[in-house]
């Protein structure tokens, strides 16, 4: 899909109410220079995107895909033209991984901190500008002006600079553009300050990264800046991307989830109804208590009580007392044998197993086995797809690999399955506070 195109496919949404924007073409070429002692590092890279700055929305085309920065809905959607597909991802993912990747660098540098080495902490400053994320504004930013351009610098290292010529542009612009930076460069959130109450878009912008890898040159030419007439964006003649299963197993899932109508859903929800009463088994205790455990999991209702003679056979149930034992495992040295006691109980779970499943992903991903995890994950949630509680546990596990955005998105499928399942409160305080400490991510 061309430029034309894609503004054509903007146009469809067109309404009299809009408002103006501004259309530009940004060209990014970047420039690695290694330390001595490394050995490979990423080569030089030349890219542009087509760019619109709409009223509450970017879009930035590159020659594989079109990206939606939709700050109405906080919602960040990939077109691809070649395939006419698209997948619909939450804007809290970019932040969410500085934020978790920013606490990670900072755990780094005080282990650095404590040891005799020759690898030195990281500045302060420098994982602000790579990131593009501060915790906090106690970071000194010099300004100074050379010439023709505005340049800025901390500790007397260079971090950014750009030219006072350029396109002349109102304040919500200038602050729009800024906004694009912020998410596709590596900028100090100060800088992106300035930027954005300078009233310009600059013609060209240079900016300085030091990574543990050494330093990045990133320069950036901007062009064909005019005036435009933004419409509502339209994913008309776009469908949700359908991932292709084996290699893609997760991806595949999330993909097919993400994509359910909501009368899909509650048809899914049919074929996966709560236990009742009637499903109590004497003989069959595990499975029992898994079945309604998984009603909870699956609909965030409280779980469906026993009668005391009821709760006397479930309390003398070595199979439940081991299960749960093993959930509630809190050592490194435990979650192995943990997870193996679950596995070895699924003979006793002739219905439920895949509840057990989740129980020993959870441990399993505590000791690192990711693609153990992965199999399992994807065994649950292909017996029962509206097991909110999987989604929330799967998304956890995203986590641990910094997979913000499959995580979100697993988060995102699972919240809609069951909006009022406790488990979820950690990923609506975790997004309350991203809202309350970067609202630059999400103000536009």
């Amino acid at each position: 899909m061309n430029r034309i195109q894609l503004l054509a496919l903007l146009a469809l949404a067109y309404g009299a109410s809009c408002q103006a924007a501004v259309t530009l073409q940004v060209t990014t070429s970047v420039h690695h220079e290694p330390l001595k002692s490394v050995t490979k590092s990423p080569a030089d890279s030349k890219s542009t995107l087509y760019v619109t700055l709409a009223d509450d929305y970017i879009t930035a085309q590159s020659d594989s895909a079109t990206t939606i920065y939709d700050f109405k809905n906080r919602r960040r959607v990939v077109l691809d033209g070649a395939s006419k597909t698209y997948v619909d991802y939450s804007l809290f993912d970019t932040a969410g991984f500085r934020v978790f990747e920013m606490r990670n660098r900072i755990g780094m540098n005080a282990m650095l901190a404590k040891l005799n080495s020759e690898l030195k902490p990281a500045r302060k400053v420098d994982l602000e500008q790579e990131l593009s994320l501060a915790e906090d504004s106690a970071t000194v930013i010099d300004a100074s002006t050379s010439g023709d351009a505005l340049k800025f610098s901390s500790g007397g290292s260079p971090l950014a600079q750009w030219s006072k010529h350029g396109a002349k542009v109102g304040a919500r612009d200038a602050a729009h553009f800024a906004q694009l930076l912020r998410y596709t460069q590596s900028v100090h959130p100060q800088v992106l300050a300035r930027l954005a109450e300078g009233g310009l878009i600059p013609d060209s912008l240079n900016f300085t990264v030091n990574t543990a890898m050494g330093v990045s040159t990133v320069s950036v030419s901007v062009e064909q800046v005019r005036s435009a007439t933004p419409p509502a964006y339209t994913l008309q003649g776009y469908t949700p991307r359908q991932a292709a299963p084996p290699q893609g197993a997760i991806e595949a899932l999330l993909d097919r989830m993400a994509a359910q109508t909501p009368e899909q859903l509650a048809a899914l929800r049919a074929a996966h109804p709560c236990d009742t009463e009637a499903n109590y088994r004497a003989d069959q205790l595990l499975d029992t208590m898994l079945g309604r455990l998984e009603c909870t999991l699956s609909t965030g209702a409280a779980m469906l009580p026993f009668t005391p003679a009821q709760l006397e056979q479930i309390r003398a149930s070595t199979p439940v007392s081991l299960a749960f034992s093993a959930t509630s495992v809190s050592k490194q040295e435990d979650f192995a044998p943990a997870a193996a006691t679950l596995s070895g109980l699924r003979s006793q779970a002739p219905r439920k197993a895949y509840v057990l499943k989740l129980m020993e992903a959870n441990n399993r991903a505590r000791l690192g086995q990711y693609k153990e995890c992965d199999q399992l994950f994807g065994e649950v949630l292909e017996a029962n797809p509206v097991l909110g509680g999987a989604w929330k546990d799967m998304g956890d596990l995203m986590i641990m690999r910094f997979d913000t955005p499959s995580a979100w998105r697993s988060w995102d499928i699972g919240r809609r399955i069951a909006p009022t399942l406790p488990n979820f409160a950690f990923v609506n305080q975790l997004e309350g506070e991203i809202a309350k400490r970067q609202p630059e991510y999400l103000v536009y």
